[in-house]
């Protein structure tokens, strides 16, 4: 048996593989449905990475609300920018 520590550094935890393994199911099942959420998920990486380079990636309000408006601003920056 695997340490706590082992089993992360491999990326064997019980969690990451029934996860892994239900996504390849349901590749296998239903391709067309698959990559469309992979390509949805490939454009909002996409956009979280332009929106960090543009303006960082650390969010300096400590409040969680001043947080939310903070990122909501960046987001109204970036559209009227993009």
């Amino acid at each position: 048996m695997m340490s706590h520590r082992g089993e992360l550094i491999l990326g064997l935890r019980r969690s990451n593989f029934w996860t892994r393994a239900q996504m390849l199911r349901f590749f296998e099942k239903h391709p067309r449905t698959f990559y469309n959420k992979l390509s949805r998920r490939n454009n909002v990486e996409s956009v979280f990475s332009a929106i960090k380079d543009r303006f960082g990636a650390i969010v300096r309000a400590l409040r969680e609300r001043t947080q939310e408006t903070e990122l909501l601003s960046m987001v109204v920056c970036y559209n009227m920018v993009a």
